[in-house]
């Protein structure tokens, strides 16, 4: 059998790095690290929070405290950069930050993989990557600070927890559900290797848990009652520490409550266009379909004489077909009709490769 022979500490490090991941790449550099003496491995954990933090970030804080318990140095980093610029450079983070790994969310697999494949390009390694599975929101859908009620705030008051884990979804039928994956990636793990108690009655593993809800040993209620006082009490201890003006200013800067204003409708002025300017504009539309029905701009330019200003974006997912090139026709012959267009031709070959590599 081939593979890097671990000593028992070394094996024991492994377990901790990658118990209760959905996907591990490049284990193998790992285990060639975990083996060396000396070798302080690095990992980067990059994060980009869109809301208020919530509960579902316990599942990767529990998965950096494993990371810590076997060794491992952890580089944190929350960027204020665009959705745009943050996937290339956090893949270049894993040489700046002079990280041996990377871990995230199995939804930022795209970005590891891009990491993976184009850094050895430019000489600059490669690395391994870990990722932690997507926790699924109280209300069944995935746990997003866009949904109020698919998630809990790490300032949630005890009254709103209840209120909210009362009311989530915990079906026998849907077992990938909000209240079975806290049990599962958050209780415990924090309380391993003790046992948790649920209904009087004492657990030690998820599969545990999970068995004696699907046999109806244990209902939804108990699990419920028991996610409640085990977060309320976490959450006491991470609402103490936020008791300060500091995190006060930065609550009220950072998330300030808008109140939404529907602006009112604008109409737009009717072009006039002679009989010629209009029959020009129905050879460029042809049978195309015009967005919206809504010809102004397009009546504008022709009727000021001004260059109609065309984009034309392709994202190619393989090898270039004759699809791409209906555009690229359609360009030519209004061009060839003497038509007055400025053309621009945008090929998104990075965002084709990530989505190539799903």
């Amino acid at each position: 059998m081939n593979g890097i022979q671990l000593s028992d500490e070394a094996q024991t490090r492994k377990s901790l790095i990658l118990r209760n991941l959905q996907e591990a790449l490049g284990v193998d550099k790992l285990e060639k690290q975990l083996s060396t003496d000396g070798k302080v491995v690095h990992v980067y954990w990059g994060t980009a929070t869109t809301g208020k933090p919530h509960v579902g970030y316990f599942v990767p804080m529990r998965k950096i405290a494993d990371f810590l318990q076997a060794g491992l140095k952890v580089p944190v980093e929350s960027p204020l950069l665009s959705g745009l610029l943050y996937p290339l450079l956090q893949a270049l983070d894993e040489q700046y930050l002079k990280v041996d790994g990377q871990f995230g969310g199995v939804d930022q697999r795209k970005i590891f993989i891009l990491a993976e494949e184009q850094l050895p390009k430019l000489k600059l390694g490669k690395r391994w990557h870990l990722m932690n599975p997507m926790v699924p929101g109280l209300t069944g859908s995935k746990m997003s600070s866009s949904e109020i009620d698919s998630k809990i705030d790490l300032l949630d008051s005890h009254d709103v927890v209840e209120r909210k884990i009362l009311g989530a979804a915990c079906s026998r039928q849907e077992t990938d559900n909000g209240v079975l994956a806290f049990f599962n990636y958050v209780l415990i793990p924090i309380v391993s290797p003790n046992s948790l108690i649920i209904a009087d009655k004492e657990f030690f593993t998820y599969d545990e848990i999970k068995d004696s809800f699907l046999s109806g040993t244990l209902s939804a209620e108990d699990l419920k009652k028991t996610l409640i006082e085990f977060l309320n009490e976490l959450l006491a201890k991470v609402q103490d520490h936020c008791r300060s003006d500091v995190v006060r200013e930065a609550l009220e800067k950072g998330y300030k409550e808008v109140t939404e204003t529907m602006a009112e409708p604008r109409e737009r002025p009717v072009v006039q266009v002679t009989d010629q300017q209009l029959s020009l504009i129905e050879q460029i539309v042809g049978n195309d379909l015009l967005i919206g029905d809504d010809n102004t701009a397009l009546r504008s330019c022709i009727a000021n004489g001004r260059a109609i200003r065309v984009t034309f974006t392709i994202h190619p997912k393989g090898r270039f077909h004759l699809g791409f090139l209906k555009g690229l026709l359609k360009m030519k012959s209004l061009i060839e009709r003497g038509i007055n267009i400025e053309g621009v031709v945008l090929i998104s070959d990075t965002e084709a490769f990530l989505d190539n590599e799903k």
